[in-house]
């Protein structure tokens, strides 16, 4: 077996480069960076502070900037998400390369695939209509102890929109 040490101690290395460039403007002032809340420890928290690969696609990251027709689309853009598409209709993510029962979809706490479902990608990720969301949680890795046997390679949770999503002059 190597000796990995010291490739650990680069990749802290590297990580804390990285923050430190992240954080400072082009002119070499420092700027803030929005402050990014998750909840997959079921109270919401900074992405900073859980314990795991952890992301964010907001509303307007879904309508706008990805212009996603499905979830699975969105999803294609997170750092490890692949997702199979062989149709449009027909998406399926491979979370840290688990798919199928194997990771979690959760619409508003409701499991929308668990384990009696096939083996396989399977398409049942895109009956979720994205404009629909107002926020989607990724926990990328294993999630089973908070959301159960489901979640190997990770878990999606999507928040669906409300009336505080709507617009000051839409009526509901």
């Amino acid at each position: 077996m190597r000796n990995l040490k010291g490739a650990g101690c680069l990749c802290a290395l590297l990580a804390g480069l990285s923050r430190t460039a992240a954080a400072e403007g082009t002119n070499g002032t420092e700027m803030t960076l929005p402050t990014l809340v998750v909840t997959p420890t079921r109270e919401a928290r900074r992405v900073e502070d859980v314990p795991y690969a952890a992301g964010l696609l907001d509303a307007e990251t879904l309508r706008v900037a990805l212009s996603a027709r499905t979830v699975p689309e969105a999803l294609a853009y997170e750092p490890g998400i692949m997702v199979q598409k062989t149709a449009h209709g027909q998406g399926s993510p491979y979370i840290r390369g688990f798919t199928s029962q194997r990771t979690l979809f959760l619409v508003d706490g409701v499991r929308l695939n668990n384990a009696v479902f096939r083996e396989g990608p399977n398409p049942y990720w895109n009956t979720v209509d994205p404009l629909s969301l107002h926020a989607v949680e990724i926990v990328r890795g294993p999630a089973s102890v908070l959301y159960g046997s489901d979640a190997v390679g990770g878990t999606v949770r999507a928040v669906t929109r409300g009336r505080q999503d709507a617009l000051p002059d839409q009526d509901w």
